[in-house]
């Protein structure tokens, strides 16, 4: 898909000249009084609204309406908590024994230990992973609107390889962004997506790397932009600064990939995930102890042993699920890191980028100042 590039200035007509003051600029100048805009003030009707979407919200994210619910993964290691609180309530209550509840006690500290710092851990190579994909953003940008400003500085001389190649240079920053997130989520590359940025041949020859295709596209960006220097648009100083864009897709596409094949140590996750379920499981008989101490119908201690194994089930496995969720940025989730949306977004930016125009330069009053002093 070939973008035609908004080369020339936008021309406004205006009474008595060809140029007039941009969009907003009042007859005193760009700097003249009266366009700040006074913030609504909010009445009860607003307040209600943001409540009952503020409700709304909570409840969605808390029964996971918009992505993947946690307490799917944990349902069944939780509901066996259920038969084991009623054969220990039964145990405890019928057979008159008593546990010592020392070694959970010290045991559920220990475990909390763990398991926060199993959590903060997960939680560090998310935000590191989130940090790479801006990294990634930030390159793009910078080497897309480079490019695009020069090509409007010399707009209108001779050149005809010079829009190829400034077309060349956006569709091939999407298609190493495109190439780098499925990679990430594990998808064939032969998606829509990349299919409408790449021609039949260009398509062939990034079937044939089999592993770091965003490098590929990367290469070939870096072709176009010493393509353009050689043409005469872009100086030779201007050509280095595209280097540390080059560089930080680079960067961005190791640090993600070092996150997606360099797994949490084994040793942890087996640990914590031993220990929850080995506290879980052993609540029931403690917790029963203490309700036999304080209650003497069977029914009363089964219940409240249920309810208080179920609810400590949730809370520990929840935890030690959500610690491997954040692990692995990489799920194919929108809810977790919303890849493809992102890339959607920076596609369809690009496009505006390179496609409009840029306003004319500004006509000033003589009397004009750029920094006039505030009134009183």
């Amino acid at each position: 898909m070939v973008v035609e590039l908004g080369l020339q200035e936008a021309q406004p007509q205006v009474k008595g000249s060809g140029l007039s003051a941009p969009r907003g600029h009042s007859k005193n100048g760009p700097h003249s009084r009266g366009l700040a805009m006074k913030r609504p003030k909010k009445g009860f009707k607003g307040w209600m609204q943001s409540a009952v979407l503020g409700f709304v919200q909570l409840w969605t994210t808390i029964l996971g309406l918009d992505g993947k619910p946690i307490i799917s993964e944990i349902i069944i290691s939780v509901l066996v908590c259920v038969p084991v609180s009623i054969a220990c309530s039964y145990w405890v209550w019928a057979g008159g024994i008593h546990w010592d509840n020392t070694l959970h006690v010290m045991m559920g500290a220990a475990l909390g230990f763990l398991l926060v710092f199993r959590l903060q851990t997960a939680y560090n190579r998310f935000w590191e992973a989130r940090g790479h994909v801006e990294q990634a953003i930030q390159s793009c940008r910078s080497i897309a609107v480079l490019v695009i400003t020069q090509y409007h500085r010399h707009y209108g001389e001779p050149g005809i390889e010079v829009p190829k190649c400034v077309d060349d240079i956006r569709r091939y920053i999407m298609m190493y962004f495109f190439c780098m997130i499925y990679q990430l989520i594990d998808v064939d590359v032969r998606q829509k997506a990349i299919e409408e940025l790449l021609t039949q041949q260009e398509l062939q020859l990034l079937l044939r790397t089999p592993r770091a295709r965003a490098i590929t596209c990367v290469k070939w960006v870096a072709a176009r932009l010493a393509h353009l220097e050689a043409l005469g648009y872009m100086a030779p100083l201007q050509l280095h600064e595209t280097n540390e864009g080059l560089q930080g897709m680079i960067s961005a596409f190791n640090g993600l990939t070092k996150i997606k094949t360099t797994p949490t140590p084994f040793a942890i996750r087996q640990l914590c995930s031993v220990l929850a379920v080995v506290y879980v499981y052993f609540a029931p008989l403690a917790l029963a102890n203490e309700f036999s101490n304080i209650l003497d119908q069977y029914w009363s201690v089964m219940l409240r042993t249920m309810l208080s194994s179920v609810l400590l089930g949730f809370a520990i496995l929840g935890m030690n699920q959500t610690a491997s969720v954040l692990e692995d940025p990489w799920r194919n989730s929108e809810s977790d890191l919303p890849l493809v949306k992102i890339g959607a977004k920076l596609n369809e930016e690009l496009l505006n980028l390179f496609a409009e125009p840029i306003p004319p330069l500004a006509r000033f009053p003589p009397n004009f100042t750029p920094h006039p002093r505030p009134s009183p």
